[in-house]
């Protein structure tokens, strides 16, 4: 029969690759561009099933209850005991057996014998869908099934653009369509579409007309399907993905200039989610306006990103870091300047210890257990104790998030009497976070970032596919951890329409073809070779008969105006170009065979060694690399509130053995039992004076450090025999081969007229030397300067004995002095002859190993680049 025989009074199938002629009745398409092709409002086929289960009492479950459903279902069929989890990784199989109506009962009657893990998810589907029911609620891949089940009313409908549909989307069909309806479901004379012409006979079956019009493809999508075609659209290939990103918005931009509406071109990628925010950053840069219909889960938002934190802190009892990131959050009410130095300082632990610093943390302080709406009550107390309630207003999509999760904690809160401990009840709400979509902020107007199926039935004049990687396009097929791919093929063998390896390949071929047929003027592919989905073209791009796109490079906003102008002299010009210019001179220069520079420590001028007064380790620095003490000394780019530094527990242990070591002078007792017997208390002591955190982790880590502190003072290598504590923590100021040197000593023993100079390490490695004649790190500094610099200038009238580097980790002696006295005068010669000339560039030792440690490398650059240079003394 053909098509003109059709009457209203029929019910009709077209088989076909054309879009309708005219509109019966409500109009059924996949997305709003395929309703505009037919000058009809977009509704979807799940949104007609949706009203009439609506209609008959029923609701879709919350993506929040649905999960707390499953798992329920879970431990019940299956009693693990990780039911959340194993919910998750099932979630998958279960709702396709639900929505193919798959229970133990039908696979029974398959005649087969089916394992275990395959009736397991029938019964786990049957047991979901019984706790639904029970709720009066159906899961949202059940619209079609149970919208079929329910005798809805009848009316005229017009499908189109649908590229398959599933046996409860056809039982649907069957039941609401009424006489003159039409179904335009794609065909062509070719394997791919085997699917719909089953479909097809399944409704002629049930008293439908079809009608089949063989009108091959052409263009692409024939080319796809193996048919002959001149060589069209464009392929253009990018180093990164970033490029790829510049390079199709510069062709949308240039579209747009020509003159092309927004609407006429689709930038289409597989995943929007994941393409989202790059596009989004250089469509701002070039000014495109582009359209963004992604979501992100609400554990992935500003808000949720602040409660994980918030519930972070109170499952850990208000202590300090999980407190501290919660207070850091942009939607918190936070701390000023003064309040964070002295928090840093404190470091609270506890509602009470944080109430004493003037931050008020009741509403995060939670019971053990409460009922539902106990529980959704504090949570929305905490949202609005914080002040994320107010702050969430002043962004769109802030405020978005916000809302999404209010209407799901209304979810959480049912039913209000059912108690939970605090535990569980965080699993939910995390859960919760995890589950919920929220949309983004969408402009109104704009080139539309798209996946394919956004194109299906569509027809859009200028087509940009980006990310066309194997693996990516079509995406890479992966086992189902419930259902392999084996047992899959055995069910698909045995009449149960479970999908399979070979059709979800087809699926994936359709949705290309669709796409390909969308575009009906210019149609371009791009990937990248690296980047975050690095690989091989997409197998499907070797069908069709792309020529190579030329890539004009033109700059699409004033940052690239202004990088292309760095390299050459042009008409561009701009405020900050000049300066831009003369920076990347500077750095052209350093990374060059130039000689050194001023912007590479070559000061131009001498420095009077004379006006300097050097610490050892300020010495130490400038003989290992003259660019680091540069920066750190003369610069001073030094942190002077490294906390981690501060809070060190070396400073704790030197304190405690410099009280110790005070309170042996005094005693007449043998030294080292002396200290032994002060060494608790005088920790105590160095805790307040230092203002140590008296946190529960310290309280848990002070009696290590305390039995640490006895083995050091039991040491045989702690004091030497006959030696005696003589003077702690003392600073001098002193000569050192004419450079003027200060310290601090950590303890000097005496015996006799001699004197015997330790110097705690925390490690178990002496430290790094300077360099010596050959640029190897092997000249010690600082024992030399003790010895010959502090000790005349202490006490002239005592002999030095000697001095050692002692491990408070290793307790032991991991070093002693040495006086090469010839290589140190000539170590400061250089350093003389350095100042002179006022030349201080990176010159790290021959095996670089200054380097690891250097705290300036972002500044310095070093590395292969200081090879090739010459320090101007050499």
């Amino acid at each position: 029969m053909s098509p003109e025989a059709s009457t209203a009074q029929l019910r009709s199938v077209y088989l076909t690759t054309r879009a309708p002629t005219r509109v019966s009745g409500t109009a059924l398409t996949l997305n709003h561009r395929a309703a505009a092709r037919l000058s009809v409002r977009p509704m979807l086929l799940a949104a007609l099933a949706r009203d009439r289960v609506m209609q008959a009492g029923l609701a879709v479950a919350s993506p929040v209850f649905a999960h707390r459903l499953m798992t329920r279902a879970v431990a019940e069929v299956l009693g693990s005991a990780e039911p959340a989890g194993l919910a998750r990784a099932l979630a998958g199989s279960v709702r396709e057996f639900l929505r193919l109506q798959l229970g133990p009962v039908r696979l029974g009657a398959s005649g087969q014998v089916w394992p275990s893990r395959v009736l397991g998810v029938a019964q786990l589907a049957d047991a979901y869908k019984t706790l639904l029911r029970a709720e009066g609620l159906i899961d949202g891949v059940e619209l079609a099934c149970v919208a079929a089940g329910i005798s809805p009313a009848r009316e005229r409908l017009t499908l189109y653009g649908q590229l398959r549909l599933t046996p409860g989307e056809l039982s649907f069909l069957d039941a609401v369509a009424d006489e003159g309806s039409e179904l335009y479901l794609p065909w062509e004379n070719h394997p791919l579409f085997a699917d719909n012409a089953a479909a097809a006979g399944w409704l002629e079956e049930r008293g439908w007309t079809v009608f089949r019009e063989d009108c091959p493809s052409t263009g692409l999508a024939g080319a796809l399907l193996g048919r002959e075609t001149a060589p069209q659209g464009e392929l253009r290939v990018f180093a990164q993905a970033e490029e790829e990103v510049r390079g199709a918005l510069r062709r949308v931009k240039g579209l747009l200039r020509s003159g092309v509406r927004p609407e006429d071109v689709a930038l289409v990628v597989m995943d929007d989610d994941a393409w989202a925010t790059q596009v989004s950053a250089v469509a701002w840069e070039y000014g495109v306006p582009i359209r963004l219909s992604v979501t992100r889960p609400l554990v992935e938002t500003r808000v949720g990103r602040w409660l994980e934190r918030a519930l972070e802190a109170t499952e850990q009892g208000l202590t300090f870091e999980p407190v501290v990131r919660m207070l850091a959050h942009p939607l918190d009410a936070g701390l000023d300047g003064e309040a964070w130095q002295r928090i840093r300082l404190q470091r609270p632990e506890g509602e009470a210890a944080w109430m004493q610093e003037g931050v008020d943390l009741g509403a995060s302080t939670w019971p053990a257990a409460d009922h539902r709406a106990g529980w959704v009550r504090r949570t929305r107390g905490l949202l609005d104790a914080r002040g994320v309630s107010d702050r969430a207003r002043e962004r769109t999509v802030d405020t978005l998030a916000l809302s999404y999760l209010r209407a799901e904690l209304e979810v959480l809160a049912t039913p209000g009497e059912e108690t939970l401990d605090q535990a569980s009840y965080l699993n939910e709400l995390r859960g919760l976070l995890s589950l919920v979509a929220v949309p983004t902020e969408v402009a109104s107007r704009g080139v539309e970032l798209l996946t394919p199926a956004s194109l299906f039935g569509a027809e859009v004049p200028h087509l940009i596919v980006m990310g066309a990687l194997d693996g990516v396009l079509p995406p890479a097929l992966k086992d189902d951890p419930a259902l392999d791919f084996l047992e899959r093929r055995r069910m698909r063998a045995a009449g149960l329409p479970v999908e399979t390896a070979a059709t979800l390949a087809r699926r994936g071929q359709l949705d290309f073809w669709a796409l390909l047929r969308s575009a009906s003027g210019s149609a371009e592919f791009s990937y990248a070779r690296h980047g975050s989905n690095e690989g091989l073209p997409s197998p499907y791009l070797q069908r069709l008969p792309l020529l190579p796109g030329v890539e004009r490079l033109e700059a699409c906003s004033p940052e690239e105006a202004r990088r292309g102008a760095l390299a050459r002299n042009g008409p561009y010009v701009d405020a900050t170009l000049s300066a831009a210019r003369y920076a990347h001179g500077v750095e052209v220069g350093r990374a060059s065979e130039q000689p050194h520079d001023r912007h590479d420590g070559l000061l131009g001028e001498a420095i009077d060694p004379e006006t300097l007064t050097f610490s050892a380790s300020q010495l130490s620095t400038l003989g290992r690399c003259g660019f680091s003490w540069f920066l750190g000394t003369l610069l001073r780019l030094e942190d002077q509130n490294d906390e981690a530094r501060q809070r060190h527990h070396g400073r704790l242990t030197h304190a405690a053995l410099e009280t110790a070591a005070r309170q042996a002078f005094e005693s007449v007792a043998e030294p080292r039992t002396a200290m032994a017997d002060a060494i608790e208390a005088a920790l105590l002591q160095a805790e307040a004076h230092l203002e140590w955190p008296q946190t529960a982790e310290w309280q848990l880590e002070r009696p290590e450090l305390l039995a640490r502190l006895r083995r050091v003072i039991a040491a045989p290598d702690f004091l030497a025999p006959e030696y005696v504590p003589f003077a702690t923590e003392v600073n001098f100021e002193g000569s050192w081969y004419g450079l003027k040197v200060r310290g601090l000593i950590d303890r000097v023993d005496r015996k006799g007229e001699q004197l015997m100079i330790t110097d705690y390490k925390s490690g178990t490695t002496k430290p790094q030397g300077v360099q010596d004649a050959s640029g190897r790190l092997s000249l010690d500094l600082q024992l030399p300067i003790y010895l010959q610099a502090a000790l005349p200038s202490l006490w002239p009238e005592f002999r030095p004995a000697g001095a050692a580097y002692f491990s408070l980790h290793g307790a032991r002696v991991i070093d002693r002095v040495r006086l090469p006295g010839s290589e140190l005068e000539a170590f400061v010669e250089r350093v003389r002859a350095q100042l002179a000339l006022g030349a201080l560039p990176p010159r790290p030792d021959a095996a670089q190993k200054a380097c690891k440690f250097c705290r300036f490398d972002a500044v310095c650059r070093g590395g292969a680049r200081s090879a090739r240079k010459v320090a101007p003394w050499a």
